[in-house]
């Protein structure tokens, strides 16, 4: 077998070298005269290419010092494709190396420093396998000078989806219009390379540079999975195939309507997060088997492949977290497997970010000058767990919008199957059309989105207003809401080409209950909720008395301390029940109840009661009174018989009630606003 090998490479060895045109040492060949381009480049720079029979360049020629003759200093020539620059102060050359040996010719893609010297190229030639230049380092700089006048400059795009400029970018292709015309879809050319208003840009994974790497060895495999394809006619959904069949397939809870409506959000998120400083994300909470995977797939599909792998906030890395995040813009991306234990948290703090601020993690931006940068969150989260965010007191919760899905009891109908079947195999066919034509609704968005969000804002508002109770998180969860229902609105009122299998006066209402739905859980699992749920159960238990930690007074007016001695005296309309609690006692005892893992620190628990609705502020003394049972010893004198002439003692234990005063400081609360917050 090796020997064969031999056999063959040698073969191949002399058909290269008969292919190559004669070349005599004291004669120019005539190709140098005829081709006006290596004549010139020859005059100037004292070398010029030798060429296969094919009159492919293969080798480097130079001539000799004395001007006696030429001699063959390479075995390869380099072919200058691209310069490319990035906005992370990357700085590469992309060239092709063409070998005297054909089987040796590649792309290569090499550092733009690698090209500063003789000796630094040398080191780079080694690595990449048989290429071999002999000439002197005055040879090679003329080389170097003439190649660099001929590389295309372009910048990679390291971010896929929309661009700053204004086009939206797939892995081989971009959509956008130019001069504000008419949008046109324009695929890369064969390095990889597009052009907008006259700009270079360089999409990599599809580059002929690229297209070869192996397996589990590609760097742009994430990439390759938001790749635009031309969907053959009669495999084509329409807009309102697709949202019927989502609606129909996902109907249980409405969640197909917030599946389409997040979606087509999640398609403009840079223009939303840019005008209002924030965005959402649905999170899909179930027990395993639920089908909140397959509603989660279907939205990331209208993107990407349908192969491509969610993330697992459990098993993946921080950095693979804020890296997806950063280079997917206005693409959903499925993070899976949420649990308030197990995440991590730099995700978890990465995740308040995607759904409020948008910044990631603080990185170093350059070693030298020590300067520091943060990462941008791109992407459009969907999120997925068996039960929702309570860590940092549920403060995800607020930002994102909680969909239930329940565990469904029945079979599925064939009809059902079919349906869902019929979906999923589009998903797999492609939806790019679709999702073009979304696209290509940017400028009427940009018209009239904000000024629609904030109208549903006010409205939303409006009509929840007298159903709420606890309104704690009421701002983040309508602001996350609304989102959705101007999405609905924009399509139905400005883009009726693209038309909703539902109208926006029924989500509406789906979506004002979807609010009060959020505010019950949250509260139902908010930390100061349970502070007072483990108060009521030490009262029963009467670790808690009453009087004793507690007390409720009906009156007119109290005085609540300020800072220093200062005090202000709150008057209110009416006799106004007032719960007054002696924090020191009460803290100690919550702590051993709870635990101290569970318990809030005393500060924390003072923070939180300063942002309850209830809190009216801090008493500095008020008498506590209340009556416990004492136990004690009585006795009497039992008269003896005749044989027993001293008698007997008779005691006894007896309970007997005692008062007991203090005078504390006391934090105080509006009773009846306090029971409605807390359920209590």
């Amino acid at each position: 077998s090796k020997k064969k090998n031999k056999i063959d490479f040698e073969s191949q060895q002399i058909e290269a070298e008969e292919n190559m045109q004669v070349l005599e040492a004291n004669v120019t060949p005539a190709y140098v005269e005829e081709d006006p381009q290596i004549k010139s480049n020859f005059k100037k720079y004292k070398f010029f290419p030798w060429l296969d029979k094919d009159n492919v360049a293969r080798a480097y020629v130079a001539q000799n010092e004395n001007n006696s003759g030429n001699t063959v200093i390479s075995d390869f020539v380099i072919e200058p494709l691209l310069h490319v620059t990035d906005d992370n102060g990357g700085n590469k050359r992309v060239v092709k190396f063409t070998h005297t040996y054909k089987q040796y010719d590649k792309y290569v893609e090499l550092q733009s420093n690698v090209l500063a010297s003789l000796q630094t190229l040398k080191v780079r030639l080694i690595e990449e396998g048989p290429y071999n230049f002999w000439g002197s380092s005055y040879q090679f700089d003329r080389i170097r000078q003439q190649l660099s006048y001929n590389f295309i400059p372009c910048t990679e795009m390291k971010i896929l989806g929309q661009q700053p400029e204004g086009f939206f970018a797939f892995s081989n292709a971009i959509l956008h219009s130019e001069n504000d015309g008419e949008y046109k879809l324009q695929r890369i050319d064969p390095q990889g390379v597009v052009t907008h208003n006259n700009v270079n840009f360089y999409l990599p994974a599809f580059s002929n540079i690229h297209i070869k790497q192996r397996e589990g060895n590609d760097a742009y495999k994430q990439a390759r999975n938001i790749m635009y394809k031309d969907i053959p006619e009669g495999d084509q959904l329409s807009f309102e195939e697709w949202t019927s069949l989502m609606d129909n397939v996902y109907n249980v809870n409405d969640n197909g309507k917030w599946a389409i409506l997040f979606t087509l959000t999640a398609a403009f998120r840079d223009f939303i997060y840019k005008k209002t400083g924030h965005f959402t994300a649905p999170f899909f909470i179930g027990p395993r088997g639920s089908g909140k995977t397959q509603i989660a797939e279907s939205m990331r599909n209208f993107f990407m492949a349908d192969t491509t792998p969610s993330f697992n906030l459990n098993t993946g890395t921080d950095a693979a977290f804020f890296l997806l995040l950063e280079t997917l813009r206005n693409v959903i991306v499925v993070m899976e497997e949420y649990n308030d234990k197990m995440i991590s948290d730099a995700k978890f703090q990465g995740l308040k970010s995607a759904t409020l601020d948008g910044e990631g993690r603080i990185k170093i931006k350059d070693m030298g000058s020590k300067t520091m940068d943060s990462s941008d969150i791109n992407a459009s989260l969907v999120l997925l767990g068996q039960e929702a965010p309570q860590q940092d007191d549920g403060s995800l919760g607020t930002r994102v919008i909680l969909r239930n899905v329940p565990h469904r009891e029945s079979d599925f109908t064939e009809e059902e199957r079919q349906t869902f079947d019929e979906l999923k195999n589009h998903e797999r066919i492609g939806l790019c059309n679709i999702l073009i034509d979304v696209l290509k609704q940017r400028k009427i968005v940009e018209k009239y989105y904000m000024t629609l969000l904030n109208e549903e804002i006010r409205k939303l508002k409006d009509t929840i207003r007298v159903e709420v109770v606890n309104g704690e998180g009421l701002d983040r969860i309508v602001k996350a809401v609304a989102l959705t229902v101007t999405t609905c609105k924009l399509f139905e009122e400005h883009i009726p080409s693209l038309k909703l299998p539902f109208s926006y006066d029924d989500f509406f209402l789906i979506a004002k209950d979807q609010i009060l739905s959020q505010l019950d859980q949250l509260s139902s699992s908010n930390k100061l909720t349970n502070f007072f749920k483990s108060l009521s159960a030490m009262i029963s238990s009467r670790e808690i008395l009453i009087n004793r930690e507690l007390k409720i007074s009906e009156l007119k007016q109290v005085t609540v301390k300020l800072s220093g001695k200062n005090t202000e005296t709150k008057n209110f309309e009416e006799p106004t029940k007032v719960l007054f609690m002696d924090l020191t006692e009460v803290y100690n005892k919550y702590r051993r109840n709870v635990g101290d893992k569970e318990a809030l620190t005393q500060s924390s628990l003072i923070s939180y009661f300063e942002s309850c609705k209830a809190f009216i502020g801090l008493c500095r003394s008020t008498q506590f009174k209340w009556q416990e049972a004492e136990m004690g010893i009585t006795g009497r004198m039992v008269p003896g018989g005749v044989d027993d002439m001293e008698g007997s003692v008779d005691t006894r234990a007896v309970s007997q009630m005692k008062t007991n005063t203090k005078n504390t400081s006391a934090y105080m609360f509006n009773y009846y606003t306090l029971k409605e917050l807390m359920d209590i």
